[in-house]
């Protein structure tokens, strides 16, 4: 807590909390929240000033205050469903990140991330 704005708030006794996992290749639009002890997948998409309170899937799209899953990426079809319309199964078609990254790398290789997003801590592309 910070009892004063006299006090240096390096000072006060805050940390930095807890860890906030961001997959490869995902895209957090303007003034995106995201709270401590949160994981967002790999290939997904969050929606300006969306609140992220809890984890959310690889290649979704989600939005809103707290956000929630509005859509997934079905890759099969090879094209965003509404969450009513994409079926778990659908989740055995998935890279590993690990699959996803290679495959952006070698269809991508002239593409330079920026500073920050290039970092493992970050997530890269």
């Amino acid at each position: 807590m910070i009892d004063s704005p006299l006090i240096p708030y390096i000072n006060s006794g805050l940390n930095s909390g807890g860890i906030i996992e961001i997959g490869v290749n995902c895209w957090l639009s303007t003034s995106v929240t995201v709270m401590e002890n949160v994981r967002i997948g790999c290939g997904s998409v969050i929606g300006a000033r969306s609140l992220v309170l809890t984890d959310l899937p690889k290649f979704c799209i989600a939005v809103g205050s707290p956000a929630k899953v509005i859509k997934r990426f079905d890759f099969r079809s090879k094209k965003w469903l509404n969450v009513d319309d994409w079926s778990p199964d659908s989740e055995k078609y998935y890279p590993s990140e690990e699959e996803y990254l290679s495959e952006l790398k070698r269809a991508y290789a002239r593409t330079t991330p920026s500073l920050i997003a290039g970092s493992r801590r970050f997530g890269w592309l």
